[in-house]
């Protein structure tokens, strides 16, 4: 036989792609001829080498539709934990303090409460007015107010909205009251901006 018409088991996967090992499969299964020579090796005749080729090419082939889907999967993951994170991340908030509408999660609506009704122009700008009833009886406490437990059983407490205003006059009409039971002296605060000035006049309550 001609040498330059044959090709051993190494050459041939060179020539097709593929490893040794492959080939020398395919010529124990039978699917590829070749002759077996004395050192071992396998003599493979050149015309043999397509059915090599075909099989190099199906391999190719398998390994780029792998490829194709392992990369259409991991775009999947990539999408799927980016929308993750968008909604756990706390939402983001602009330099006016704003949620950024872009990123914002949708909340339910709610249903508006009824907050009681604050009259801002006769507080003449307070700092730290009153916003609760509890916020109301420590700031009573600074005007003479035995403690914070004793507006609470004042008829009409809960119902008088907590401005300085407000519970103040409700304060003095208990002291103007002379069957009312009390152990505390209205009296003015040190701020000059106070509306307690207004309602006082400057003078202590007397009792």
């Amino acid at each position: 036989m001609a040498t330059q018409d044959y090709v051993t088991a190494r050459r041939a996967a060179d020539l097709c792609g593929l490893n040794e090992r492959t080939v020398r499969r395919h010529i124990a299964s039978g699917k590829l001829q070749a002759e077996r020579l004395a050192d071992g090796d396998y003599a493979i005749p050149v015309s043999a080498l397509a059915t090599l080729r075909r099989v190099a090419k199906e391999r190719a082939h398998r390994r780029g539709d792998l490829a194709g889907q392992l990369a259409t999967l991991r775009a999947e993951v990539d999408a799927l934990t980016a929308r993750l994170d968008a909604l756990t991340m706390p939402p983001t908030r602009t330099h006016a303090g704003h949620q950024d509408a872009a990123t914002a999660t949708p909340r339910p609506t709610a249903s508006p409460v009824r907050m009681p009704l604050q009259r801002a122009t006769t507080d003449r700008g307070v700092p730290g007015a009153p916003i609760t009833h509890a916020d109301a009886a420590r700031w009573l406490v600074r005007h003479g107010i035995a403690s914070e437990t004793t507006p609470k059983s004042w008829p009409g407490w809960r119902e008088t909205p907590p401005t300085p205003a407000d519970v103040l006059a409700l304060a003095l009409s208990f002291a103007d009251e002379g069957n009312w039971r009390k152990s505390w002296r209205l009296h003015p605060c040190g701020d000059s901006g106070c509306v307690c000035h207004d309602l006082l006049g400057g003078q202590v309550a007397s009792e």
